[in-house]
């Protein structure tokens, strides 16, 4: 997997994990479950920006890690 590969499948699954915990604790919390569907656009926007933000760090990260695996090998 090249290093674009990996950090998008790390982001999709950590995000993908955030986003169902945070809905999971507004329906634990008794919010309705049609106001939780009504934010879910927000709230999804909010995750695309923060996605954007967090992939050149984790990207730069991954890189490192691959330099250095290959330096180990």
């Amino acid at each position: 997997m090249t290093a674009d590969e990996i950090t998008d499948a790390m982001l999709d699954l950590q995000l993908a994990n955030f986003r169902d915990e945070a809905l999971g604790k507004y329906l634990d919390q008794g919010t309705p479950i049609d106001v939780v569907g009504a934010a879910l656009p927000a709230f999804d926007r909010m995750i695309a920006e923060a996605r954007a933000r967090l992939r050149p760090k984790i990207l730069s990260q991954v890189m490192l890690q691959q330099c250095l695996d290959r330096m180990d090998k």
